[in-house]
């Protein structure tokens, strides 16, 4: 099937001057490889396609050099370049002096910044023009929208979802086929595509059946106001109508899922709220979980919230906001720099394609109420658009540099490049090592918790594993130093659970208070922390204080009611009866 699509390109491209694909070189294949790579199955932490990525760096680098070397021009550097290089060394600096386990941050966040740096040498020697960038986008959409119709038949990467694409879940899908929609849609309106255009049209139409299916409010909102937008002439004619129906689409969409909305606005001003002990430099790499559960405590404790807010919450896997995200993490000082990127792109695309641009801010709007930045594919997209953007143009100013220091400064990035590869590679090659250990949390694995363990204390599910691991064999004290790492990777209250637990079998009950409060503090929706904190008070001889925290527990209205839950509302119930045993546990 892909064969005869692209003979037909090809075929087209003989009676189409216009066509794209006449003039193949290094820059169509470096953009046709970096989005072949973001539509391969993605896993949350590292997968095949992400090690190739990486390997990439290495090889786009190579190729660079050769461009500088066989290249008539001075090698050329930007202020995009000069934004990029000084968010790599903040990020480097940042990472530094992080107090947090975040290897796996930084590794995630470095390669796509040596990924821009190797390819944008090939970008400027090779051009790549409007109707070619765009296309390559549109078959990207594609592929994915082609993978969702085939998961209709064999199912998804989730129990959950029908549809997912090569993502985990439906909401980076729907952002995925969202931007190569926009591309598609918008160089249609302004005749970029030439003898290509029907293709397109069959691709929009592809794309256009399956998007509805996500059921993504975040990436549905950005759509329509860019496709308002793009056919403002008629939407003003229309106006009324138009403000009225998007005033709808928004009710509506916050009513489909409210408790999620509600959660995510929870999440952010918890976020925030743990961002203030360090405004300027942020919490450092790998610190978001940590400082938004201590976000979460003080924000429990001030009271500014009554306690049916935090309902909707749930212990978070992202920020659900990569600007609050970066601003946790890197402090305004950081936040500063990736807008000044963000700025010199978007001011460069503003000048050279209003379809690219669409599609960038698509992906930005995007990304205030999701994560599409902590992933793979996107960090991809948005290395192509930048390089692709302000990459050497006519009317294009730069810093020149001698032949010898570009290839000088390609041969640095290369080893750069080799070095992060070769650790990514090794880190997904004991991925399934520790995904066993993680199901199987067993005491004699114990040797292969500790074997691992120099890499994988960023990682929280590995962290818990260990220490529930240690705890079973009652070793408490070093259980509860492993569960205290794995609280600055962490925003599970069940960290604190453990740890109380383990401080009430090694009678400290003033500890294990301590852990049971700070773990409700962290998610005043769950019942369990009260639970425990009620038993530790009835074995303690505390009466009064166990008799206030059955009382909670019974009026308590838990996120999810379960047999669980009503089980502890019942046994709370039975400790305020006298005459129950002094000994039941």
């Amino acid at each position: 099937m892909k064969a005869s699509l692209l003979a037909k390109l090809k075929e087209l491209s003989r009676h189409h001057g216009s066509m794209p694909l006449k003039n193949v070189n290094a820059a169509t294949c470096a953009a046709a490889v970096m989005l072949g790579l973001s539509v391969q199955d993605f896993d949350s932490k590292w997968s095949t396609a992400e090690v190739a990525a990486c390997t990439s760096v290495c090889v786009a680098c190579a190729v660079s050099a050769a461009c500088i070397i066989c290249s008539r021009r001075k090698a050329s550097f930007d202020n995009a370049d000069l934004l990029v290089g000084l968010w790599t060394l903040y990020l480097c600096l940042n990472t530094v002096g992080s107090d947090f386990p975040c290897s796996t941050t930084f590794l995630k966040s470095i390669w796509p910044c040596l990924l821009y740096f190797s390819v944008k040498p090939i970008f400027n020697r090779y051009k790549l023009n409007e109707e070619t960038f765009l296309l390559l986008l549109v078959v990207s959409g594609l592929c994915e929208a082609l993978y969702g119709y085939s998961q209709l038949f064999t199912g998804s990467r989730h129990h959950m979802y029908a549809v997912t694409g090569s993502f985990q879940n439906p909401g980076p899908y729907s952002a995925y086929l969202m931007t190569a929609l926009i591309a598609a849609v918008t160089g249609l309106k302004n005749n970029v595509f030439g003898a290509g255009r029907n293709i397109v049209l069959c691709c929009t139409a592809t794309m256009a059946i399956i998007f509805p299916s996500t059921m993504s409010r975040a990436a549905l909102l950005p759509f329509i106001l860019i496709m308002v937008w793009t056919f403002r002439t008629w939407c003003w004619q229309k106006r009324y109508y138009v403000a009225v129906a998007l005033m709808l689409v928004a009710v509506g969409a916050y009513l489909l899922k409210q408790k999620s909305a509600d959660g995510r606005l929870i999440i952010w001003l918890a976020a925030l709220e743990g961002w203030k002990d360090s405004p300027w430099i942020g919490a450092g790499t790998g610190g978001f979980m940590h400082t938004f559960s201590q976000g979460m405590t003080n924000l429990y404790a001030s009271g500014q919230l009554g306690a049916e807010r935090f309902q909707s919450v749930d212990v978070p896997e992202y920020a659900f906001n990569d600007a609050i995200y970066i601003l946790v993490e890197h402090g305004m000082a950081g936040l500063l720099l990736w807008l000044g990127i963000v700025c010199v792109v978007c001011r460069a695309l503003w000048r050279r394609s209003k379809p690219s641009l669409y599609t960038l801010l698509s992906l930005l709007a995007f990304s205030m109420f999701s994560y599409p930045m902590e992933l793979m594919p996107f960090k991809i997209l948005l290395v192509l658009f930048m390089a692709w953007a302000t990459a050497e143009t006519s009317n294009h100013t730069a810093t020149t540099a001698t032949k010898s220091r570009g290839t000088m400064s390609c041969l640095l990035l290369l080893l750069a490049g080799v070095a992060v590869a070769h650790t990514v590679s090794q880190r997904a090659a004991t991925d399934n090592h520790i995904n066993d250990l993680k199901t199987m949390p067993q005491p004699h694995l114990l040797k292969d918790y500790y074997a691992f363990m120099e890499t994988e204390t960023d990682d929280a599910n590995y962290m818990f594993c260990f220490g529930k691991a240690l705890s079973s064999l009652k070793r408490y004290s070093d259980s509860n130093a492993i569960l205290r790492k794995g609280t600055l990777v962490s925003a599970d209250p069940m960290f604190y659970v453990v740890m109380g637990n383990n401080y009430r079998n090694m009678g400290m009950p003033l500890q294990a208070e301590w852990c049971y409060k700070r773990a409700f503090a962290m998610m005043p929706n769950r019942l369990y922390p009260l639970y425990k904190l009620a038993q530790l008070y009835h074995d303690t001889g505390q009466t009064d204080e166990m008799r206030r925290i059955c009382k909670r527990i019974m009026h308590f209205h838990p996120k999810i009611e379960s047999r669980a839950t009503n089980e502890m509302k019942a046994e709370a119930t039975q400790m305020l009866n006298p005459k129950r045993s002094l000994g039941r546990k």
